[in-house]
């Protein structure tokens, strides 16, 4: 099952806040266009959801790993966050990608995920997770834990987190 923890879909918000105006009377009476509020309120929400995450602290260090979509092919990838929290780590995980770009950040089959989509993917989106590094190699360099290994490998050598990103939540991850 997918629990959704954010997402930046500006035209599904807009529909909603067009569909449901009593809800946002006190901004559309000051002027402010659908796109305003939702833009403002994806904001709000992804604050908010650094906020509930912070306090997800693990030992090891924090790696997205997953492939990259891209209008040439794909790749596989992983990448070390300077993060030491889940919040932390939320911006910098949107920041590995340039350009306009629409992003979902979930919890599905135990582990936090990353999906991108963007002018180089339209269709076909990236998808990274969110794990750390175990904590019997957590005093070891990331890039010897990790770099040249299968995808297989490298999740071997970290732990996923949805458990704990579910307790926040009260959802019941595998």
């Amino acid at each position: 099952m997918r629990h959704i923890i954010w997402n930046n879909n500006i035209c599904e918000l807009m529909d909603y806040i067009e569909d449901e105006p009593s809800e946002y009377k006190v901004e559309l009476e000051e002027g402010m266009t659908p796109s305003e509020i939702a833009y403002e309120e994806i904001e709000r929400n992804f604050g908010d959801e650094q906020m509930n995450l912070s306090g997800i602290k693990p030992k090891g260090t924090l790696i997205l790993i997953g492939a990259i979509q891209r209008w040439n092919g794909g790749f596989s990838v992983y990448k070390e966050l300077k993060a030491k929290s889940v919040g932390e780590a939320l911006p910098e995980m949107l920041g590995s990608f340039d350009g306009d770009n629409s992003f979902e950040i979930f919890v599905e089959d135990g582990d936090v995920t990353l999906t991108q989509t963007g002018h180089d993917n339209p269709t076909n989106p990236a998808r990274l997770i969110l794990r750390a590094v175990r904590d019997d190699l957590a005093d070891e360099d990331v890039d010897d834990v990790l770099y040249g290994k299968s995808t297989k490998e490298q999740l071997e050598a970290t732990i996923s987190l949805g458990k704990e990103v579910g307790a926040v939540y009260g959802w019941e991850v595998a």
